[in-house]
């Protein structure tokens, strides 16, 4: 008895249509202008500060929970953390969202169009929220 095993058929590779490529430039757009804003021109001051004065204006994040190891302790520490660094957050999840919502999207045969792009983006950034704050 032989057994012969069908092949999914091999769909050649399509090209980019305007629309991909408007929405690569932007999310280019979004990481560098974003980047620089949340990390780039914080680490920018720091360092400028840190070179004329030889002092380090931040402290330690791990000194915001003091000696309490108890839940108030660890409340101190994430409050300090997040405003460390909410606005990396702010960038990274649609950053991060929006191309694998896209990639999926495409592979189930959507058509993509700047309507869809943006609900995608609110729908990806929400979702990802929601799912962090379970974990």
């Amino acid at each position: 008895m032989m057994h012969t095993s069908a092949s999914a058929p091999v769909r050649p590779p399509q090209r980019l249509s305007a629309a991909d490529w408007v929405g690569l430039g932007v999310l280019a757009l979004l990481l560098v202008v974003g980047l620089s804003w949340s990390k780039w021109l914080p680490y920018w001051d720091k360092t400028l500060a840190l070179s004329q004065t030889s002092l380090w204006e931040g402290s330690p994040l791990f000194d915001a929970a003091g000696d309490s190891v108890w839940l108030s302790g660890a409340w101190e520490f994430t409050l300090v953390y997040f405003t460390a660094v909410w606005k990396a957050l702010l960038i990274a999840l649609p950053a991060l969202s929006i191309p694998s919502m896209v990639m999926v999207g495409k592979a189930m045969g959507w058509k993509t169009t700047a309507a869809m792009g943006a609900t995608v983006a609110v729908a990806a950034v929400l979702a990802g929220g929601a799912l962090a704050l379970l974990s």
